[in-house]
């Protein structure tokens, strides 16, 4: 018989993890392995281009390439409500 270590899930407060969006999370998310599971969620690979890139009067948190294509992937990452109107 084949044991599998089960853990359990706990609601935690996210500004106790990450400060900070911009400095904090962004980076974490940005790390390949964290991208890649973001990448396997939303069922495309994706290819770091660039963090808090400027756009418009913005700030994309983070900017991905779609692999094997020209197409682009904006992640707008987010702790609490947006604080865009």
């Amino acid at each position: 018989m084949t044991h599998h270590g089960l853990g359990r899930l706990a609601r935690v407060d996210l500004r106790e993890i990450w400060q900070s969006e911009a400095s904090d999370f962004t980076p974490w998310l940005a790390q390949q392995e964290n991208l890649s599971v973001l990448a396997e969620t939303l069922g495309m690979e994706l290819e770091l281009e660039a963090q808090e890139k400027a756009v418009g009067p913005f700030r994309a948190d983070i900017l991905c390439k779609k692999i094997g294509t020209d197409e682009w992937v904006l992640v707008e990452n987010q702790l609490e409500r947006t604080d865009h109107g």
